[in-house]
């Protein structure tokens, strides 16, 4: 998990290197890339668990 102060550090990189106006668009693509991934890992989950069940 990663915490307060290294979301703080890597958001201030992303700063210095993208610049103020890109950096919401890039950190909600982020957001949506981030939720998609947790979507799929939860319907993998859920596979796994109707597979072992069905065993």
């Amino acid at each position: 998990m990663i915490s307060w102060q290294q979301t703080g550090m890597i958001i201030a990189i992303l700063l210095i290197v993208l610049g103020p106006r890109k950096l919401p668009k890039v950190t909600k693509e982020i957001g949506k890339t981030l939720g998609s991934i947790k979507k799929e890992t939860q319907e993998i989950k859920d596979q796994v668990d109707i597979t072992k069940e069905i065993k």
